[in-house]
């Protein structure tokens, strides 16, 4: 019933969906980025109450798949950005199940395509995964005499707002050192991909003197 957009089943979030896509065709479906032949897909949407990362896979389904992620509507869709697998290690599956990851906007059909790595079928398992967007806020801005007075970096300092899906990592890149400032800027991932950084402006006070060129 749902080998056509207009009769995509609504997923609910941890909640595994199987269906066998022996019958699937790929009529009508649209193209998208990581096209890999003919899919033979079937169609669900899914709808979040809550802004939200997305983890959606189809880890347990014994064949190799393909998952593309729209918005809009049938006949008039839009490819998520990043949302389009062919299956070769999208996380969390690292095998030929397809898995992708975005962000979604509170209240907003996304629209999901779940096939065949060109054209193959099988038994298809997915599943969709909410998770708390990550979101961080940088140590406030400080004032020193000079760089070499700057406190070393130190990543504990980086509030955490919303830990997103857990397991996190906090990175700090090397300092960019100007005349008048330093910017620091820290990392933070999550065990489910997201990725926000921040920066720390460190204000520098003694400013190398200007010497003028005498011709």
């Amino acid at each position: 019933p749902n080998d056509q957009c207009s009769g995509a089943m609504a997923m609910t979030a941890d909640v595994i969906y199987s269906q066998p896509t022996y019958q699937a065709t790929s009529t009508g479906d649209p193209l998208f980025s990581c096209d890999g032949g003919a899919l033979n897909g079937v169609w669900y949407t899914f709808t979040s109450p809550t802004n939200a990362h997305v983890v959606l896979s189809t880890c347990d389904s014994d064949f190799s798949t393909t998952l593309a992620v729209f918005t809009g509507g049938c006949g008039s869709m839009t490819q998520v950005a990043g949302g389009c697998n062919l299956g070769y290690y999208g996380p969390p599956c690292y095998n030929s199940e397809a898995s992708v990851t975005f962000d979604v906007s509170a209240n907003t059909t996304y629209w999901i395509l779940a096939g065949g790595y060109y054209g193959g079928t099988g038994n298809l398992s997915i599943v969709a995964h909410a998770y708390p967007l990550l979101t961080i806020d940088c140590p406030d801005p400080i004032t020193v005499f000079a760089a070499q007075n700057a406190p070393p970096a130190d990543p504990s300092l980086v509030q955490i707002l919303s830990p997103g899906c857990g397991g996190l990592v906090k990175t700090v890149y090397p300092d960019q050192v100007s005349e008048s400032q330093i910017i620091r800027t820290y990392e933070v991932r999550d065990s489910c991909g997201q990725i926000q950084q921040c920066d720390q402006i460190i204000y520098l006070t003694c400013r190398p003197p200007h010497i003028n060129s005498v011709s």
